[in-house]
């Protein structure tokens, strides 16, 4: 069923104020159906259907059917081949700690180690682990200097800045939440304080949104005209 919207002619009537506050409340109204459908979701969770245990399936929850014994033992068969993740080489990753032994193990000697003893390659292990606050803030000072000849001031023009607060990567990120992944302009606030600690204004979230989808049909565009262009 399709939700009932106001007419054409009556939103044209209204003020910007409403206009906003109705484009706000419908906003709050999707963040609320996504929970409810996630919450829909949970409840309707089983061991049969989910990774949920058996012990935590409500008294609602159909019997689990019986198990068929395979005759195996558990754990790893013979013959199965190990799934060992590969270590990266060590150029490509960020960080090498070194650690080395300060004193012999062995409890009846104890004496100091040093790095000329080292004994074989080292064991490498390598951790993946994620950035809690990956956000990098640029400041860009923009000078103005004032010609001692004619008086002019001039300004720097840098290429490299961009012209809002935020960058590429950033307004990529926001378009890929909201339009990939369809979160709301309110869900994604959430998320980007919630993963990097990045506090974003609704209207900043809408604007990058914006930003994105128009340079999107401007890609499209030129992509249909060029298709257009090129001989069949």
């Amino acid at each position: 069923m399709e939700k009932p919207r106001l007419p054409a002619e009556i939103i044209e009537k209204l003020t910007v104020e409403v206009r906003v506050y109705i484009a706000y409340q419908e906003l709050q109204l999707k963040f609320l159906e996504g929970k409810v459908s996630e919450l829909e979701e949970r409840l309707n969770q089983n061991s049969q259907n989910s990774s949920k245990p058996p012990s935590s399936d409500p008294p609602s929850a159909p019997p689990r059917p019986p198990k068929k014994k395979s005759g195996k033992k558990r754990g790893g068969q013979v013959g199965h081949t190990r799934h060992i993740r590969q270590l990266e080489p060590v150029e490509k990753v960020n960080e090498v700690k070194e650690w080395w032994p300060t004193q012999c193990a062995n409890p009846a000697c104890g004496q100091p180690l040093r790095p000329r003893d080292q004994v074989g390659e080292a064991k490498r292990q390598q951790v993946w682990e994620i950035v809690l606050n990956p956000v990098v803030v640029t400041e860009h000072q923009i000078y103005a200097c004032e010609c001692p000849e004619c008086g002019r001031v001039s300004r720097a023009e840098p290429a490299e800045v961009p012209r809002g607060m935020f960058g590429a990567q950033l307004v990529a990120a926001v378009a890929s939440l909201h339009g990939r992944y369809r979160l709301t302009e309110r869900e994604i606030v959430v998320a980007l304080e919630g993963l990097w600690g990045l506090k974003l204004s609704l209207g900043s979230v809408a604007q990058m949104c914006q930003k994105s989808s128009e340079a999107l049909a401007e890609s499209a565009k030129a992509n249909s005209t060029r298709a257009e262009a090129e001989p069949g």
